[in-house]
Order: structure tokens, then C-alpha cells, then sequence
């Protein structure tokens, strides 16, 4: 199957709408022409009156009736989607070229019990709190004695059918931090594996203050506390 066949990419976008703006273009830059699921997550301004027109892309949006956070968003595109792997990123970030063919390739080649596939986050380099944290491997996929243990949704893909039947995202992770560990130790305890693939980036663009670092490395800390939980509960979200 052709990659506009195979794979949608779905975005959870709550607030920078100027973020969402470089996303789209840097969409439109790398030549992607598989289907983008932009799912508003009830902004003020409805993004479909906020955006420009995009006539080179393949999208469509979705508008929450309520603010429900990025994975109960997320959990939206799954189910709005019906290829049969489903990829993340989020609007604060912008793709580079080759990225969805090289995440594609990677997944359509591997065994069945490889639910997903991870890339590489790099920093815009325009500030000491983004290249901290590309020198630090915040966002990169965590390996452990060779073995990819979570992936983060800035940068990945995965087989819809594995998505379901764990009940996708955990909607009680409100604000981003720990659902995608949470989604992968499920994954995990399925009897599935993840991967990780350097050649696929995105670039994560980082606000520059340390106070907003320490926020977000606080927040992600908490997040993955939260996430360890499931190693002693079963899937949620039944669908």
C-alpha cells in the first residue's frame, strides 16, 4: 500500500496557534500528501477560522466540544481514522523531510509484534533550554540495555489495531507528560515491542525560559511516576 493509503497523521492542538501555523508549513515544505487529522482541543478561536487555507495538504479538522487534554484527543484521531497506522506529533514542533516515509518504511517492514516505531527530537538551536535538552535526550525514546522501553508523541507511529485493542490513551493524563510512557508500558505488557529509528526527526521548539524548562521537566517527571501505575493495572478506555 501507497503511504497516502497506509497512514494518517493526527495532531492534538490546545492554544500557540502561531506553533500549529509552522507545523502545517513545514508539512507543506516536506511534500507530505498522507491525510493530517488536526484535532482542536476546544481553542477559543475554532482553528478552522484561526489557520490559513492549505490547498497542498491533505487535511481535515475535528473540533472538541470541550477542553479534554492531548490524550483524550489523541484517542479521538484513532478513532476518526481508518488507516492502519496512525502517527503523532504536536504543534510545537516542525517535521523535516522524509520524515512519515522513513517512520512508514520502518513499521510496514517489522515483525507484527512491533506495535510502533519512535524517531529523534532535536532543538531549533535557538536557545540554552532546547539544546539542554537535545544534549539531555529528553524527548528521544528511552532505550534500556538495548531495548526501546517508551516513545514519546512528538515523533511516532503506530499500528492502529494495537492502539485499540489497549483502549489507546490514558484519558486521565490531562496535560501532556507520561501518557506516551503509559501507552508503551501497556503496549509492552500486551506483548508487543517498540523501536526506535534515528533517521526519522522532528524539531521541538522550546520556550527559552528555564522556569518554563523546570515546569515541563517537572511535569514529565510526575507523568512518568504516574505511568509506572500501570504496571499493576490493565487496559483503559475500553472501546
Amino acid at each position: 500500500m501507497t503511504l497516502m493509503e497506509d497512514v494518517t497523521l493526527v495532531v492534538p492542538a490546545r492554544g500557540r496557534p502561531n506553533r500549529t501555523r509552522g507545523l502545517l508549513e513545514s508539512l507543506v515544505e516536506s511534500g507530505a500528501n498522507y491525510p493530517i487529522l488536526l484535532v482542536d482541543d476546544a481553542n477559543p478561536v475554532p482553528l478552522d477560522q484561526s489557520l490559513p487555507y492549505y490547498p497542498g495538504l491533505n487535511l481535515r479538522m475535528l473540533r472538541n466540544r470541550s477542553n479534554v487534554g492531548p490524550s483524550a484527543s489523541r484517542n479521538v484521531g484513532i478513532l476518526n481514522v481508518r488507516t492502519p497506522f496512525v502517527s503523532f506529533t504536536d504543534n510545537d514542533v516542525t517535521v523535516t523531510n522524509g520524515l512519515m516515509s522513513r517512520l512508514h518504511a520502518h513499521l510496514a517492514a517489522a515483525p507484527r509484534d512491533v506495535a510502533g516505531v519512535g524517531g529523534r527530537v532535536v532543538d531549533d538551536g535557538r536557545n540554552l533550554v532546547g539544546s539542554y535538552s537535545t544534549c539531555l535526550g529528553l524527548l528521544n525514546p528511552y532505550n534500556r540495555k538495548g531495548r526501546v522501553m517508551y516513545l514519546v508523541t512528538a515523533n511516532c507511529i503506530f499500528r492502529r489495531s494495537a492502539l485499540l485493542e489497549i483502549g489507546g490513551f490514558d484519558e486521565t493524563f490531562h496535560v501532556p507528560g507520561g501518557e506516551d510512557s503509559d501507552l508503551s508500558f501497556r503496549l509492552m505488557m500486551a506483548g508487543y515491542r517498540i523501536e526506535y529509528d534515528s533517521d526519522a526527526v522532528v524539531v521541538h521548539h522550546y520556550e527559552g525560559s528555564w522556569r518554563a524548562f523546570y515546569r515541563m521537566f517537572k511535569r514529565y517527571g510526575q507523568g512518568c511516576r504516574r505511568a509506572m501505575d500501570c504496571l499493576t493495572r490493565g487496559p483503559r478506555n475500553p472501546r
